[in-house]
């Protein structure tokens, strides 16, 4: 579905600073926030997404990759303090990968983690990680809360 909107979610593993590779096999079970990616949000960035919101905190999250070139509406990215885990895997005997043997540090560029698209008269947000909308870290809440009103509004004719 990501693909029909020109967006496609990664497969690597966003940590904080300094976390170890047996932090990144306990972040798929955890509910720490020790193990979540902060974003400061500045107060003045002027989107209703954001009211009220000054720190999200996203759990076991991957990057969302744009490839058509389309702009978003609203994009959340992490800062380039936190660091990008690229999954190794175990290939099963028809050679598929089949399961996460362990993550390796890798370098990196800035990363959107939540996306606010258009799509004709409709709006789609894109997140890389489920827990987002399950864990009540930093204004999580608040902004869930305002995602859920600016999807439920009518997208304005250009």
């Amino acid at each position: 579905m990501t693909r029909e909107f020109g967006f496609e979610f990664t497969d690597n593993l966003l940590m904080p600073p300094d976390k170890t590779h047996s932090d990144t096999r306990k972040q798929r079970s955890s509910q720490s926030p020790d193990l979540g990616v902060k974003i400061a949000v500045a107060s003045e960035a002027g989107y209703e997404i954001l009211r009220d919101v000054r720190e999200t905190v996203f759990l076991s999250s991957s990057a969302i990759v744009n490839l058509t070139g389309k702009k978003p509406y609203f994009t959340l990215s992490d800062p380039m303090a936190n660091e990008v885990w690229i999954p190794q895997y175990d290939t099963s005997p028809g050679g598929m990968p089949s399961s996460i043997v362990e993550y390796t540090k890798t370098d990196r560029s800035e990363l959107p983690l939540l996306l606010a698209i258009e799509h004709g008269q409709g709006r789609v947000v894109l997140t890389g990680t489920w827990k987002f909308a399950t864990v009540d870290y930093g204004d999580n809440t608040k902004l869930m809360g305002n995602l859920i009103l600016w999807l439920r509004q009518k997208k304005h004719r250009d």
